[in-house]
């Protein structure tokens, strides 16, 4: 079985109720872990196993409709060393005859990893210990004004990045929104039109004359008063279509933000 490297870093741990006299106890933290989206998971099957794109995305679309369809109908689900979906009914009934009733009664999924999948992971594991390091910013996904992710984008438009450890400074240059061109030559422009920030999101405007291509999006800031200036960059290109002569409304940009789960 092939490796895969892990990062951990060890950190001090306190109990709860521990004494001060307590000998110190360390745990072991996975180090600079990213989300991998469905896309990003597609990329990954392409690359690694030289299925079409189409194909991989048809097979995704296929398991998780089918299981959906397998749940509906009552059924469990085992994917063999993986994990077992099961469905189960959420409400009560006041008699025995009652029919079920949308608005009380409800269907929730629970799922179970099977124990083979612990032993594979711990098989594949080669460990590597890195120093721990200050929490860095990670973008988990980019969504228009209703709430939808978004892959290709036009000038003007108002965005919202979403993710953890995103609170910038505005008014310092080194800090904020970057958009970084992808396979072309330039440099990065930074965002300088921002709603609010907060440490879960910042809603920000593409610029007006942003030319057509395919660009990186990065978070750049500084981590708990630090002055080491660290970067996120969102996992997938964002593309930029040509501008428009419509006027982008700045309504949006006053929008409150959902907290991503």
């Amino acid at each position: 079985m092939p490796k895969s490297t892990l990062h951990y870093s060890i950190e001090p741990f306190t109990a709860i109720g521990a004494e001060d006299s307590a000998e110190p106890t360390y745990i072991g933290r996975v180090a600079n872990s990213q989300t991998i989206n469905e896309k990003a998971l597609v990329q990954r099957l392409v690359d690694r196993y030289g299925v079409s794109e189409a194909a991989a995305k048809t097979v995704l679309l296929g398991l998780r409709n089918e299981v959906e369809i397998a749940m509906a109908e009552g059924n469990r689900v085992n994917l063999d060393g993986f994990v077992q979906f099961f469905p189960s009914i959420q409400g009560t009934f006041s008699k025995k005859l009652e029919r079920a009733d949308r608005k009380r009664h409800k269907v929730s999924v629970s799922t179970r990893l099977a124990p083979k999948l612990h032993k594979d992971i711990n098989a594949r594991v080669r460990w590597k210990r890195v120093v721990s390091t200050s929490p860095r910013p990670h973008i988990s996904r980019i969504l228009t004004y209703d709430m939808n992710e978004v892959e290709v984008a036009n000038p003007g438009m108002i965005l919202t990045l979403q993710g953890r450890h995103l609170k910038i400074d505005p008014k310092d240059s080194e800090e904020g929104v970057f958009i970084v061109p992808g396979q072309r030559k330039g440099s990065a422009l930074r965002i300088e039109s921002y709603g609010p920030v907060q440490p879960t999101s910042i809603i920000f405007q593409i610029p007006a004359e942003l030319t057509q291509g395919d660009y990186h999006i990065e978070v750049r800031n500084r981590m708990r008063n630090s002055k080491r200036l660290s970067t996120a960059r969102y996992a997938n290109k964002l593309i930029i279509n040509k501008a428009t002569k419509e006027k982008p409304t700045g309504k949006a940009v006053k929008r409150k933000v959902t907290s991503p789960r």
